[in-house]
């Protein structure tokens, strides 16, 4: 029997970044207008107090004016990258190399 298999440290570190920015920033817009680009969003994270950590970055963003929810996505040096959609609250995607999806 092979064991489950666990996720390289690079790609638990953008799980676990992407998934605490994703809930910070819903808190922190709440209430208020979401970012309607990732340029838009890079450009209030300092103002939201938020920010990965280590060299991960944050590499993509969808939002969707439709539902009011927004997907995104960290990535790591590695490549490592995982996504964090707030329609239902949970990671969505990832995997150990490629870089983020586009969400757009």
């Amino acid at each position: 029997m092979t064991p489950p298999s666990t996720p390289s440290d690079d790609l638990a570190s953008a799980q676990a970044d992407v998934e605490s920015l994703a809930v910070q920033l819903e808190s922190y817009y709440r209430g208020g207008d979401y970012p309607r680009s990732l340029d838009e969003l890079l450009g209030t994270l300092a103002d939201a107090g938020v920010a990965p950590t280590e060299d991960n970055e944050v590499a993509a963003y969808a939002y969707d004016a439709d539902t009011v929810e927004f997907t995104l996505c960290v990535e790591a040096p590695s490549g490592a990258w995982a996504t964090y959609d707030t329609e239902p609250m949970t990671l969505r995607q990832g995997a150990e190399s490629g870089g983020c999806p586009d969400l757009g």
